[in-house]
């Protein structure tokens, strides 16, 4: 499984701050994801599924190996806290759906593992119309891939459209620990005084998509905690 290492910044809701940030854009890419409750993952009869409400469908061999090595405990057991999710892209007409499995991260928010495979659209739908408490409400968001510098990693800066929020958000993905500590956003973005959330549990995509209000109501906890 690979370990995503990423730092999150929040900024303040303004349209304008859109076309601004697209101008200097190199992709633009329209995104749908949602957040699955599920019953875990097992292991039936040698292979290794995803199972919620129901529904079960086989994992890639070489994405389970990598599951089973790097995320199960010694005993061969999950996670509690695992997260799955399902995700549409649309970019330049092209769709891309992909189904994404997460493990426990760091208690700074740094990192934590991750693995990603194609999924039809098909299962997608299923995902959609499950019968399920909370139900899955997908997050509905325009992302802008812009450049942070000369030989610097890219942003990803997310406009929300579904659920709607106070704030827009700027990740960044590291190769290293190091290098994530290190990193300075450029200065027309600093600037404008974007707010540290790596660490605001708050502001986990999950957690935007289960409880919009929470995290509103925290973004202007932390602008007030500013002044």
């Amino acid at each position: 499984m690979a370990t995503e290492i990423e730092k999150k910044w929040l900024l303040g809701y303004n349209p304008a701050l859109f076309s601004s940030i697209q101008s200097q854009a190199i992709r633009t890419t329209d995104i749908e994801q949602g957040y699955i409750p599920n019953d875990g993952l097992k292991m039936p009869a040698g292979m290794l599924a995803f199972v919620s409400q129901g529904v079960s469908f086989e994992i890639p061999a070489v994405v389970g190996e990598n599951i089973l090595r790097d995320i199960c405990d010694e005993n061969g057991n999950f996670p509690a806290d695992l997260e799955t999710r399902y995700r549409v892209k649309n970019e330049n007409g092209k769709t891309e759906r992909l189904f994404t499995i997460k493990g426990k991260g760091r208690n700074d928010g740094l990192a934590r593992g991750e693995v990603e495979f194609p999924i039809d659209a098909e299962l997608v739908k299923i995902f959609k119309e499950l019968k399920v408490t909370p139900k899955v409400i997908p997050i509905i968001k325009t992302r802008l891939n812009v450049p942070a510098g000369i030989q610097s990693p890219l942003m990803e800066i997310d406009f929300y459209h579904q659920p709607k929020f106070d704030f827009i958000s700027i990740e960044v993905e590291f190769p290293s620990i190091k290098e994530a500590q290190s990193f300075v956003l450029p200065a027309w973005l600093a600037e404008l005084k974007p707010i540290d959330a790596t660490a605001e549990k708050a502001f986990k995509n999950k957690e935007l998509a289960k409880n919009p209000t929470a995290a509103n109501i925290r973004y202007l906890q932390l602008r007030q905690a500013e002044k």
